[in-house]
């Protein structure tokens, strides 16, 4: 079961599917996590999280079949 996201933690993965492009190192310095936060335990803590959100983005912004 995964666990609420704080606020700091939902602004990562807002920045990493927007602004950030795709980086997390970007994301993670947008959303406020220090320089020496390892990222690598950012995302293993948030993976489920990302996907979730990941797979909604390509959903709402999918071409639409004719």
């Amino acid at each position: 079961m995964k666990k609420e996201l704080n606020e700091q933690q939902r602004k990562f993965i807002e920045a990493l599917l927007g602004e950030a492009n795709g980086s997390p190192v970007r994301a993670k310095e947008m959303a406020g996590y220090s320089k020496n936060y390892p990222t690598k335990e950012l995302m293993s803590t948030l993976k489920e999280h990302i996907i979730e959100a990941t797979q909604l983005y390509i959903a709402m912004h999918a071409p639409k079949a004719a």
